[in-house]
Order: C-alpha cells, then sequence, then structure tokens
C-alpha cells in the first residue's frame, strides 16, 4: 500500500476514535517501511 492509502486510513481511523471515545488525543504516523521503527503493532 501507498503512504498516501494509508494516510487516508489512519485519518478514517483518527476521526473514528475521537468520535467513539471523547477525550481521546489520537494521532497515527505512518512512515514507508524501510523508514518506519517497528516498535508497536504492525500491519501488513
Amino acid at each position: 500500500m501507498t503512504v498516501e492509502q494509508a494516510h487516508e486510513i489512519c485519518d478514517r481511523l483518527e476521526a473514528a476514535l475521537r468520535a467513539a471515545v471523547e477525550a481521546a488525543v489520537v494521532s497515527i504516523h505512518v512512515e514507508p517501511d524501510h523508514k518506519a521503527k517497528h516498535s508497536g503493532i504492525r500491519f501488513a
């Protein structure tokens, strides 16, 4: 998937999380795989 496609998904996820959890502060950062620091949950 492209970084642009991943950003679109992350934008929707962030919005859904904020809508579901009123006080949530949500930030998802997308990097190309070759630059990613895989310290969290990795989705393929």
